[in-house]
């Protein structure tokens, strides 16, 4: 089992969630927590797992594409 924390303005954090959903198995998936004060920006929490037969080189290696086409959309 993995925890990751997400922070980031909502429409991001839902995005995350969702390609995370595509990925891995996820156990539990929280709301989205607003900063404290006038801050934009959410934090949501998961707890996710390997999909079964999936290795985590395979996990690498769709990180790394996800992380690519990130970049590609800034540049």
């Amino acid at each position: 089992m993995i925890k990751i924390r997400l922070h980031g303005l909502p429409e991001d954090v839902e995005k995350a969630k969702a390609k995370l959903k595509e990925t891995f198995n996820v156990n539990s998936c929280s709301g989205n927590y607003a900063d404290r004060g006038e801050s934009k920006y959410v934090r949501a929490y998961l707890e996710v797992a390997f999909a079964c037969g999936q290795s985590t080189d395979q996990s690498a290696e769709m990180a790394k594409a996800w992380d690519k086409s990130k970049k590609e959309k800034l540049i």
